[in-house]
């Protein structure tokens, strides 16, 4: 199996926010039921990333490190890619 391509992808690892349960103040909580869904331990809130151009980062050599955990083809790169059907 090849690399996946990430412009054929167009940013799936992109396309949500995942804030671990623990950092979140009971305030933050609040806000966050309302706008997403806990999966593995992280509430995701739909929302696309404003340095997603074209289906890339434009700021990849200096990514948050929440996004360093999206390793192209690693295993949350896969998973992303088949939760959008990519």
């Amino acid at each position: 199996m090849s690399k996946p391509d990430c412009i054929e992808c167009g940013g799936a690892c992109c396309k949500t926010i995942n804030i671990p349960v623990a950092k979140m103040s009971a305030k933050m909580l609040e806000f966050v039921k309302t706008r997403g869904t806990l999966k593995d331990g992280k509430w995701c809130i739909p929302s696309v990333c404003r340095l997603l151009q074209s289906g890339r980062c434009s700021n990849y050599d200096r990514r948050p490190a929440v996004c360093r955990e999206y390793p192209v083809g690693g295993e949350r790169c896969l998973k992303a890619r088949a939760e959008y059907g990519k």
